[in-house]
C-alpha cells in the first residue's frame, strides 16, 4: 500500500511545540472525538491544567462535544475552531503536541500524514493504515484506548518529534510518484 504524498515545500516542521493538542476531522460519531476529549480532560485534571485542545473541523456531533467539555470541566481549555483553511489548519497543527485520533472505523487519513511531516507526532487507535507504520517507527503512539497517561507520555518527549523529522523523507509527493513507478514498472500485464 503506498500511502498520501505531502508537499513539504508547504508542511514545514515545527519542533518547539506549544502546551496544546490538535484534532483535525469532522465532528461525526465514527470519529469518536468525545474518548479524545475525555482523554483530554483527565489529562488536564492528572498532570497540566494549562494545556489546550484546538478541534478544527465541524459536523453534527459538535453541539454534544460542546456539551461533554462543559460537563468534564474542560471547555476553557478546549477550542473549537470550526473549518479552517488549509493554511490556518497547518499553523495550529505543527506547534502542537500531538495529533489526536480515536477513530473506530477509517483506513487512509491525510491529516495523519500531514501531522507527521510537520513533525507532530500523533496518537490514535489501531484502526487507520498508517498506524503500523506509525507504531513501528515510534512517530507516535498507537493504543485502542490510548488515555491521559499516553498524552502525558507524547507531551514529555522528544523522541517523537524526532522521529517524525527523520521520516519525512518518506512522505514527499515526489517520493511516493518514484514507488507507484516502481510498482507499475513490475506490474506484468
Amino acid at each position: 500500500i503506498i500511502d498520501h504524498g505531502v508537499n513539504t515545500k508547504k508542511f514545514i516542521p515545527e519542533t518547539k511545540k506549544d502546551n496544546q493538542f490538535a484534532i483535525s476531522s469532522q465532528l461525526i460519531k465514527r470519529k469518536q472525538i468525545d474518548k479524545s476529549i475525555t482523554a483530554f480532560a483527565n489529562y488536564l485534571k492528572k498532570y497540566d491544567s494549562s494545556a489546550k485542545l484546538y478541534i478544527m473541523g465541524d459536523g453534527e456531533e459538535k453541539e454534544n462535544l460542546v456539551n461533554l467539555s462543559k460537563k468534564l470541566g474542560a471547555d476553557k481549555n478546549i477550542i473549537f475552531t470550526g473549518k479552517l483553511g488549509h493554511d490556518e489548519l497547518i499553523k495550529i497543527l505543527a506547534k502542537s503536541k500531538a495529533m489526536l485520533v480515536y477513530t473506530q472505523s477509517d483506513l487512509n487519513m491525510v491529516s495523519i500524514v500531514e501531522s507527521i511531516s510537520l513533525a507532530t507526532p500523533v496518537i490514535t487507535t489501531s484502526v487507520p493504515y498508517c498506524s503500523s507504520y506509525i507504531e513501528s517507527e515510534n512517530l507516535g503512539i498507537v493504543d485502542d484506548n490510548w488515555n491521559e497517561d499516553d498524552l502525558r507520555r507524547i507531551a514529555t518527549s522528544d523522541e517523537y518529534i524526532n522521529n517524525c523529522m527523520n521520516y519525512r523523507k518518506y512522505l514527499p509527493t515526489e517520493y511516493k510518484a518514484e514507488q507507484f513507478l516502481k510498482v507499475a514498472n513490475n506490474f506484468s500485464y
